[in-house]
């Protein structure tokens, strides 16, 4: 079972669980800058769900906007027609 999260992220390396240490110091060159993709790929993809995220809000709010515009001309049109008898 892992251990829990302090209250304060550790400020320097020795303040680190040992598993942690241990694991950071088997790392070598190369891990580290995979490490580091990884991180800015994930922080790229997480950008990206949110941009997309608000852009399907927008698209659905668009298409509610504009299915009761359509229905608001319709009545509107109906109406006129009844009015004028031709219907």
């Amino acid at each position: 079972m892992p251990e829990p999260l302090p209250d304060e992220p550790p400020k320097r390396f020795t303040q680190l669980p040992p598993a942690t240490r241990r694991f950071i110091l088997s790392l070598g060159e190369d891990d580290l800058k995979t490490l580091v993709e990884v991180i800015r790929l994930f922080s790229t993809v997480r950008g990206w769900c949110r941009v997309n995220r608000w852009l399907a809000y927008g698209v659905l709010g668009l298409l509610i906007v504009m299915w009761q515009g359509f229905d608001a001309i319709r009545h509107g049109v109906e109406t006129l027609l009844s009015a004028s008898g031709k219907r």
